[in-house]
Order: C-alpha cells, then sequence, then structure tokens
C-alpha cells in the first residue's frame, strides 16, 4: 500500500476584475482579394518555353478601366503570352497605366491605332474591320514564333477549367487542322448601373441555348498551318473567302456561319468561350449608342432581323427613352428576364470569381518572395 502523502490541493488565484477588463482577441479579416489592381499586372509569372506559345488579338472600343484590368489580368494569368489590340478611340490616363507595364514586357502591343474612334459602329463594319485586322496579327504572331492565335472581344474569356491555356492547346500541337473552336455561354446579370468589376460577379449566371447575341463560338488559328484565314469572326479556314460571294463548291467551308469543315476544323471541349456582353446598363448604352448613331446595310438589317436583342436595342437608343431602354436591358440581359430561361448546371460567377481569386493569391505570393 502506497504510504506517500497525498498531494498538496494548490488553491487558484484569479483575479476576476482583470478578466473582466481584458478586451478579447480581435479576429483577424481576409484582405478581399477583388478586384484587380493595376499592380498585378506587374507581378505577371512567365510560362515554360515549352507550352504552346498563345497570342490573342482583340479589336477594341471604349474598353474601360475596369474591364480592361480583369480582362487583361485574366488572359494572361491562364498563360497567354502576347496581346495584340487594335484600338479605336483615345487612350485615357488611367487606362494607359494599365497597359504600361505590360507593354514594357512585351506581352502587350497596339498594332493598329484609330486615335479619332470615328470608325463606323454598324454590325457589319465592326466584323470587317475585325477581320481584317485579324489577318494582320496572324501574320505578327506567326513571325514571332507563335503557335496559335485566339481571337477574342474585349468582353470575352477563355476559360480554361482547372488548367492554363497554353494546356488546352498541348494536344493541338502539330496538328493539320486550321481552327480549333470552343463554344460559347452568355453571361446573365443583376441589374446594375455600372460595375467595378465586370466579369468577377458571384451573382452571374450562363445561358447554355436560347442565346441572345451570338451561338456560333470562338476559334483559334493553328498557326503551323500555311494557308489558315479568318472565316468571318467566329472561324478559321485554309481559303480565303470572307470577302467574297459564297460558292457551294466550297461547301462547308463557305457557311454563312464560317467554316465547320471537318478537314479544318475541330472543337475543344476543355474550354468554353464566356461571354459577358453588356454587364451594367451603363456599358449596354455605350455599346447600342454607336449602333444607333450608325448608318445601317441591308446586312446590318438582316443581322437585327435575326437577333431581336439588337433590332430592341438599337431601336430604344434612338428613341432616347431611358425608362424603356431600362426595360429593354433588363429583359434581355438581366434575369429573371425570359421565362425558361436554360443557364449552365454548375458553371455560374461563382466558380470564376473563385479562378481570380486563386490567380490573384497565386501572383501576389510570388511576387512576395
Amino acid at each position: 500500500m502506497d504510504s506517500s502523502p497525498a498531494p498538496r490541493r494548490r488553491r487558484l488565484s484569479i483575479s476576476w476584475a482583470s478578466k473582466v477588463n481584458e478586451a478579447p482577441a480581435p479576429l483577424e479579416v481576409p484582405k478581399p482579394l477583388l478586384p484587380v489592381q493595376t499592380q498585378d499586372l506587374h507581378r505577371l509569372k512567365t510560362f515554360s518555353a515549352s507550352a504552346p506559345k498563345v497570342a490573342l488579338a482583340s479589336c477594341t472600343k471604349g474598353c474601360h478601366a475596369e474591364r480592361l484590368r480583369e480582362w487583361l489580368f485574366w488572359h494572361l494569368a491562364k498563360g497567354v503570352q502576347l496581346i495584340l489590340f487594335r484600338w479605336e478611340g483615345q487612350l485615357e490616363p488611367e487606362q494607359q497605366a494599365i497597359l504600361d507595364s505590360p507593354m514594357k514586357n512585351g506581352r502587350v502591343m497596339l498594332l493598329e491605332r484609330s486615335l479619332e474612334g470615328k470608325a463606323s459602329g454598324s454590325f457589319q463594319r465592326v466584323m470587317t474591320r475585325q477581320i481584317r485586322f485579324v489577318h494582320k496579327a496572324i501574320k505578327v504572331a506567326r513571325e514571332r514564333g507563335f503557335d496559335f492565335l485566339l481571337h477574342l472581344d474585349d468582353d470575352e474569356l477563355l476559360y480554361p477549367e482547372g488548367r492554363s491555356i497554353p494546356e488546352v492547346f498541348q494536344s493541338h500541337l502539330r496538328s493539320s487542322k486550321r481552327c480549333v473552336h470552343f463554344e460559347n455561354l452568355e453571361a446573365v446579370f443583376q441589374f446594375q448601373l455600372d460595375d467595378a468589376r465586370p466579369f468577377s460577379r458571384p451573382s452571374t449566371k450562363f445561358r447554355q441555348d436560347r442565346l441572345v447575341l451570338y451561338c456560333n463560338g470562338k476559334s483559334a488559328a493553328n498557326l503551323a498551318c500555311k494557308e489558315v484565314y479568318a472565316s468571318g469572326v467566329h472561324h478559321f479556314c485554309k481559303y480565303n473567302r470572307a470577302f467574297v460571294e459564297a460558292d457551294p463548291k466550297f461547301g462547308l467551308h463557305d457557311e454563312d456561319a464560317g467554316c465547320s469543315h471537318p478537314d479544318c476544323c475541330v472543337k475543344e471541349v476543355k474550354a468554353q468561350i464566356l461571354h459577358f456582353d453588356s454587364p451594367s446598363f451603363l456599358d449596354w448604352q455605350a455599346k447600342f449608342a454607336l449602333r444607333a448613331s450608325a448608318d445601317m446595310t441591308k446586312l446590318d438589317e438582316e443581322e437585327m432581323d435575326l437577333f431581336p436583342f439588337k433590332k430592341s436595342s438599337v431601336r430604344a437608343m434612338k428613341e432616347a427613352d431611358v425608362p424603356k431602354q431600362k426595360r429593354v436591358y433588363r429583359y434581355w440581359r438581366c434575369f429573371p428576364g425570359r421565362k425558361d430561361e436554360c443557364f449552365h448546371p454548375r458553371l455560374s460567377g461563382m466558380e470564376v470569381e473563385a479562378e481570380f481569386e486563386r490567380l490573384l493569391a497565386e501572383v501576389r505570393t510570388h511576387s512576395e518572395r
């Protein structure tokens, strides 16, 4: 039997007054990563030289700073090595500040400038300028050793789920196909007058059916092929048929919507085009004010007959009735909008926002090392 003395019971002395007056430790609230800042464009990493080299061509007019900042950051952080712009209109100081670092690093080029910005805003004239510019960009990108040239507008993101943009094109190296084609989804928004985060709002949804702007996707040109030309603004082809009358002997190479011939085109399902047309009411007004002031041709009228959203928007801008303009914008571009909308079951603005945040965290952590 253990005869050792029992341990002494110690009396705890607690100063309750000090406990009452002791302030609780403040909770550390993480700083929000969004929105994208101009300095984030200074920190971008370079991609492996062994990865496919992807360039991007875009014509822009009136791309405000918030959109430009997010759009540039997304594509450069996802692996596009060179962006070639046709810039229409004045370059404001804030836009110039956004472009400065990527231009100095050779990742952005203003390949064409139209300082006056007086070019026609009709649908057909805009597409004509885009096609001519893409042909010029193909030559420039090829001379610089690029493998692919993607053609996007400044309201579109290439969304390669779970991978970089060069990884999407890896399987198309040494392919004989001229055109790598991506299907598109159409963003639908909560109504806002203006917005500082046009691409990264978590509330955004994506239509996958009954699209109101276009439904035939966008593409990249395979620059390893000697003969490759823009086939409209949505496809590429081995024949240069963009500015000639359609000829039945060319078959699927000469369709109105662009070449879809299997000899030229391959569909890539590992990425999609997300189209963020008019994410705010003021964006919508600016875009369709240009269209409403343009001299429309017969082809423009046919375009509007095919897409009632465009016709309704042009008509509303011509009438200068702001309440009616808001009704038109809400109906076509905002939810709940039309009845029986069909949204993507899995992809939403929350996933896009999360990817923006992941890219920002990666870029900012890398810059701190």
